[in-house]
């Protein structure tokens, strides 16, 4: 076993939100909660194409900040299950609203996001991702990407190439209202 420090980290947190070249508008939505001796992270970003992205991501940042604050913060909290657990809810209540604005419009809504989430306790960190919303662990000058993205374009799958040679576009495989049931990586 690793020889763990008994004084708690420094955290530093830091992000980067942009816009892109192709929305008018930015469908991120950040949240961050120190309460000691935990602090919790989360990230989500509008899926492009969907209805209603910005409030989509919006709503799972304050859902899952909702579940953080009421979690009891001690060493026997099993922070995976709590994560997936509000996931699986906000996933529920997006999909039930996609649903009543299919029933009213008549035609198929889309609605969805993708999530990346963290506790940090102590000297553990407990991670919660759906989608292509990327965590990066940065340690002694050096930096990795510590999760894998749900997409057509990970780093893990080959590009789909049409025919002709071009590369097919980049599709979200997993996300927030993406399906009824969702299996985020833990």
């Amino acid at each position: 076993m690793e020889n763990v420090p008994s004084s708690a980290p420094t955290l530093r947190a830091n992000w980067l939100s942009i816009t892109g070249s192709v929305r008018d508008h930015n469908e991120d939505a950040i949240g961050i909660y120190e309460s000691s001796p935990a602090s919790f992270f989360v990230l989500c970003d509008g899926v492009g194409g969907a209805e209603a992205g910005e409030f989509v991501s919006e709503f799972a940042v304050k859902r899952m900040l909702k579940t953080f604050h009421e979690a009891p913060k001690s060493p026997a909290t099993n922070w995976s299950a709590v994560m997936e657990a509000a996931l699986r809810d906000v996933n529920s209540e997006v999909r039930r609203v996609a649903d009543e604005a299919t029933a009213r419009s008549g035609k198929p809504v889309m609605m969805g996001s993708t999530m990346v989430a963290v506790v940090i306790y102590g000297w553990n960190a407990f991670v919660a991702h759906v989608g292509d919303s990327r965590l990066y662990h940065w340690r002694a000058g050096g930096i990795v990407q510590a999760t894998e993205d749900h997409s057509t374009f990970s780093t893990m799958m080959i590009p789909a190439v049409n025919p002709d040679g071009s590369i097919k576009r980049n599709v979200l495989m997993r996300g927030i209202g993406k399906g009824a049931t969702i299996e985020p990586d833990l």
